[in-house]
């Protein structure tokens, strides 16, 4: 852009220039603001003054804001320094991966948002079996899987009773961890009774309880 007039001559300032991402400010010369009046008597150079457009850079968790900074155009974007979360669910825990959209250097260019992305990680519970009080077995099993049963325990006789093991109390067939998890040896009681008249021994066994 140049004007050519004779000196002396009013002279009217041309129209503002445009820049991408800026905003004109005014014509300097020498560092100071040039007022347009009359023609100099020699060639001068005049430059022209940007002020960078100022755009919102949004980071989103979800629905909700997480950050948010208004930015000079050009300027280099800065993710925020706190990591994003997201609520676990019984079935999964999520683990910050990126902000989607986002690149490392990348510049202000206009109004961005970005948007947490999150890794999916099925959580894995504890699975305990129970026996007198103590753990007889134990696993960790992600959510959702089936239950792996394990040996069936034992009890030692004594005069009086012999023990069966049942069933592993609260446990149904095919059932599927859902979260941490606790199952008790069920055993049943088998009474003994002996009748010692002549050398016959005869040993009844009645239900008595789950013990």
């Amino acid at each position: 852009l140049s004007i050519t007039q004779d000196y002396g001559t009013a002279v009217d300032a041309p129209e503002d220039p445009t820049k991408i991402g800026h905003t004109f400010v005014e014509w300097q010369l020498n560092d100071s603001k040039y007022e347009f009046t009359t023609m100099p008597a020699q060639d001068i150079e005049l430059k022209a003054i940007w002020e960078p457009i100022r755009y919102n850079v949004v980071f989103m968790n979800g629905s909700e804001e997480f950050s948010k900074a208004e930015c000079p155009y050009g300027s280099v974007i800065v993710v925020p320094e706190d990591v994003p979360t997201k609520e676990s669910t019984a079935k999964y825990d999520y683990i910050f991966s990126e902000w989607n959209g986002f690149t490392e250097g990348m510049t202000v260019s206009g109004e961005h948002t970005f948007v947490a992305n999150f890794n999916d990680v099925i959580r894995v519970y504890d699975v305990i079996f129970t026996d007198l009080g103590k753990t007889y077995h134990s696993y960790r099993g992600e959510y959702d899987s089936v239950i792996i049963l394990p040996d069936e325990p034992s009890r030692a006789s004594t005069e009086t009773c012999d023990y069966e093991f049942l069933s592993w109390r609260g446990y149904s067939e095919g059932m599927k961890v859902s979260g941490n998890m606790t199952f008790e040896s069920s055993f049943e009681a088998i009474l003994k009774k002996i009748d010692t008249a002549g050398e016959k021994v005869i040993i009844e066994t009645n239900d008595v309880s789950d013990v």
